[in-house]
């Protein structure tokens, strides 16, 4: 703007060109402080983390040495804040998946929400399992139910889903323990 409003003066008469190099050289000098900032945060954090890594490697040379004073009274570790190893604890299935929803539906395409397991009922979501069932044509019972996907997230984008088909959709939370308890089925024809 600056440029042109200066080679045609006369095509622009109310241009503020000072007011316009005027704010623009004060962003510049305003940029130019933050640029300066976020180097010394940088360095500074540079310098942190070496003495971080410094501090590490001291305490383990230090733990290593106590483990030694201690012999086989490891116990005595607590006092300066260390001890055995905690026992594993074994993880639990989670729990059923809540309150399954259509949120969007298309011609072939299906967007599918719901909210976790209630953690005092199980353990982690590692993932959800979405499984389908189709109703044969003319209707009739429904088939098996099977897999039709896998979702990190509580939110699932489902494509070339049958169209002009009776369906109904479940998720089902999953980890290393095993499954959750089935979600509530949401039905839908594309």
């Amino acid at each position: 703007m600056i440029a042109g409003y200066t080679e045609k003066p006369g095509m622009f008469p109310h241009a503020d060109v000072a007011g316009l190099q005027a704010a623009l050289a004060e962003y510049e000098a305003k940029k130019e402080e933050q640029d300066d900032a976020a180097a010394r945060h940088h360095m500074a954090t540079e310098a942190k983390d070496g003495v971080l890594q410094g501090l590490e490697l001291k305490m383990q040379a230090q733990l290593k040495q106590s483990e030694v004073d201690v012999g086989a009274d490891v116990d005595e570790l607590i006092v300066i804040g260390w001890g055995p190893r905690a026992k594993r604890r074994p993880v639990a299935p989670p729990g059923q998946v809540r309150r399954l929803q259509i949120v969007e539906e298309g011609a072939g395409t299906l967007k599918l929400a719901w909210d976790a397991p209630d953690r005092a009922k199980g353990g982690p979501v590692r993932t959800y399992r979405i499984e389908r069932r189709e109703a044969p044509p003319g209707g009739g019972s429904f088939n098996e139910w099977h897999e039709v996907g896998m979702a990190l997230k509580k939110k699932v984008s489902l494509t070339d889903q049958p169209r002009s088909v009776q369906m109904e959709y479940q998720v089902i939370a999953v980890n290393f323990a095993g499954v959750g308890r089935v979600s509530n089925a949401v039905e839908v024809v594309l």
